[in-house]
């Protein structure tokens, strides 16, 4: 008879991406990434929210040309960053880019267009 005991941990996994369109798909060397975000139209007052795995990154946030940026950490496997679009600002669409840094696979920045209400999301995989 042994004394010692199998513990079995299990992995932290992100929740599962909401039911909307996937806006883009990124592999990435770090689990540590910088996000930027930004309104690559005219600054007209576009307003978004930023759900990062289900949590609220930046809730309202008013997006300017110079840009808002957070650093993220990863979990292993399929991360999701959810885009909301909160108006249009004065000129529809809302114009919003994203930006993840150390992309081995994908697009390095990623450019959408949506309308008031809207979502998509961007798969980030580490």
């Amino acid at each position: 008879v042994s004394n010692e005991a199998t513990v079995k941990v299990k992995k932290k996994q992100p929740p599962p991406p909401p039911d909307e369109p996937e806006i883009g798909k990124v592999r990435v060397s770090k689990s540590k990434v910088t996000l930027r975000i930004w309104d690559y139209g005219k600054e007209d007052g576009d307003i978004i929210t930023v759900i990062f795995n289900g949590k609220t990154l930046v809730s309202h946030l008013t997006i300017t040309n110079a840009g808002w940026s957070t650093t993220i950490e990863l979990l292993p496997g399929k991360n999701w960053l959810q885009i909301i679009a909160e108006n249009e600002g004065t000129e529809p669409p809302n114009t919003a880019a994203i930006s993840i840094s150390d992309v081995v696979s994908g697009e390095k920045e990623l450019k959408y267009e949506l309308n008031m209400n809207a979502s998509g999301h961007v798969t980030i995989e580490f």
